[in-house]
């Protein structure tokens, strides 16, 4: 239940935030880059705020304090914004009925997609009901894609996805697939590992937040100066770069080395990569529908973030599961997970640069 709970929370805030966002700033003010790369920022910003809190109440106090210090800070938030957001920002056309098949058809398919792969890593796939489930959701997927392509009022319109938009989804799938397992197996290896209590290992992810916010103001100085798919290809690197270092490190190493670069080095990733797509997606959606754009990235971003996890969990269980438990295969499971990351975040790499490809092709058609 509290699982549950907590990701129809995410699911209904994070999309949210970024259409009032994309709804409040026009299309292409130099106001909105500023505002969505700031947004990106918050990310590695709250994780460390929310990882040094709840590891000190859990050593200091007491643990439930973790949890009730968070819903008290989440009913003031909510207050505020009751309080602060406009009322008119965000509402949708009354003339437009919403796709109830689509969102039948899409939340089932992602939701059985995303469980049969986590599950796969627990029970593994000799049990017949996890790829029974991978299979009703690809064709529940491949029913929503068909669906949309029909319907004249769509939840996502399938058409505007084709060509450069659909790799640039396909980066910050692989991109933040890499980051949820960089960012996992980063403190399985702290604690396991290094053996650093929940605090130190907490306090050594700092850097992220200077770095992301480092990120941020470049990303904003770089979208009005440069091509979109350049800021991605780098985004691409950022992640793939991130994934090596810390997944090449060697036992005992001291912080100082390769931790501390990759952290220095992952949050431009995840704060490039972000608003970049956002407007990609923008420019290819008609007005209407920007703010779907938006949502759209935000969704595929915290999807793949956890569906990441899922792939890592899995090839760890399957190099690991048939043997002793003992300090040296621990130590291989997480190189396994952080092999897979990095496959993940290759793969995102080529596709940025086919995204940058295909954006050059279409720039110079139009000067043409």
């Amino acid at each position: 239940m509290f699982g549950a709970l907590q990701g129809a929370g995410l699911a209904l805030l994070l999309p949210n935030a970024v259409a009032v966002l994309g709804h409040y700033y026009p299309p292409g003010s130099m106001r909105k880059t500023i505002v969505m790369c700031l947004f990106g920022a918050a990310a590695p910003s709250g994780f460390n705020i929310g990882a040094l809190f709840s590891s000190f109440f859990a050593m200091k106090v007491w643990w439930p304090w973790t949890f009730w210090v968070c819903g008290i800070a989440s009913v003031c938030l909510a207050l505020l914004s009751y309080l602060c957001i406009p009322k008119k920002i965000g509402t949708p056309s009354r003339n437009e009925p919403f796709d109830w098949i689509g969102s039948i058809l899409a939340i089932s398919g992602l939701i059985l997609f995303n469980f049969a792969w986590n599950q796969g890593s627990n029970v593994g796939w000799k049990i017949v009901y996890n790829y029974v489930l991978l299979i009703v959701s690809v064709g529940l997927v491949v029913a929503f894609a068909i669906v949309e392509v029909y319907l004249k009022h769509p939840l996502v319109p399938i058409k505007s996805l084709k060509g450069e938009p659909a790799f640039v989804l396909g980066c910050i799938a692989t991109g933040w697939s890499c980051f949820g397992i960089w960012l996992y197996y980063t403190f399985q290896w702290a604690f396991y590992i290094d053996n650093v209590n929940a605090v130190v290992a907490s306090v050594q992810f700092i850097p992220c937040s200077v770095t992301g916010f480092m990120a941020s103001f470049t990303t904003a100085y770089l979208l009005r100066r440069t091509r979109l798919s350049f800021v991605m290809i780098m985004a691409m690197c950022a992640f793939f770069a991130g994934i090596i270092i810390i997944g090449t490190r060697h036992v005992g190493q001291t912080y100082w080395g390769q931790k501390f670069v990759s952290c220095l080095i992952q949050p431009f990733g995840m704060d490039m990569s972000f608003p970049a797509a956002i407007i990609i997606l923008s420019n290819h959606f008609p007005p209407s529908k920007q703010g779907i754009a938006a949502s759209l990235v935000a969704t595929v971003q915290n999807y793949s973030v956890s569906l990441g996890l899922g792939f890592a969990g899995t090839v760890e269980k399957y190099k690991t599961d048939h043997l002793p438990q003992t300090f040296e295969l621990k130590l291989l499971g997480i190189r396994v997970a952080f092999f897979m990351g990095m496959g993940l975040a290759g793969l995102g790499v080529v596709f940025s640069v086919i995204g940058g490809i295909l954006q050059w092709k279409r720039t110079k058609k139009d000067q043409e």
